[in-house]
């Protein structure tokens, strides 16, 4: 069993969780960094159940719109998230910038909104 502060390769499927729902949503990039920004619909799909009356994109579809976001820069099928912090919640209605940088070793990667992070990653990919 590996130790808790190791890494773990997290396997994420092509699937209506990432920006594909999107169809207007336009990337400004280059080689080293790219950037989206959206609102998140009011009848987001992923609100269902998660929470009723008080409604929030969930961790893992924010871990995803942020391996999108990597993977525009460099294609890969496994990630290994090394570290992942959920700073605000993100509620119907927010608007919000997506963006990843490479760096050397892995990309960074950062929701936010209303120029707050909300969340950010560190993403290895290979």
């Amino acid at each position: 069993m590996p130790m808790p502060d190791e890494a773990q390769p997290l396997h994420i499927p092509s699937t209506p969780h990432n920006l594909d729902w999107l169809p207007a949503c336009k990337w400004s990039s280059s080689e080293v960094s790219c950037e989206t920004s959206f609102t998140v619909p009011a009848d987001f799909p992923f609100f269902a159940g998660h929470f009723e009356g008080n409604p929030l994109v969930p961790a893992y579809v924010q871990a995803t719109w942020m391996l999108a976001a990597a993977r525009r820069l460099q294609p890969s099928t496994t990630a290994t998230f090394r570290q992942v912090k959920w700073l605000q919640p993100i509620r119907p209605g927010a608007n919000l910038l997506l963006r990843a940088t490479r760096t050397e070793a892995s990309v960074e990667a950062s929701v936010s909104s209303e120029g707050a992070t909300v969340a950010r990653a560190t993403i290895i990919l290979s």
